[in-house]
């Protein structure tokens, strides 16, 4: 499971290096069917 970490500008960033805005949903809402 990758973890996700909220910065301080306000992009989510993951172990494996992407960028997620987040205006698209937030991690825990992706991993969740």
């Amino acid at each position: 499971m990758e973890n996700y970490n909220l910065t301080s500008s306000g992009t989510i960033k993951s172990n494996s290096g992407q960028e997620p805005k987040l205006e698209d949903k937030t991690p825990r809402e992706r991993k969740r069917p």
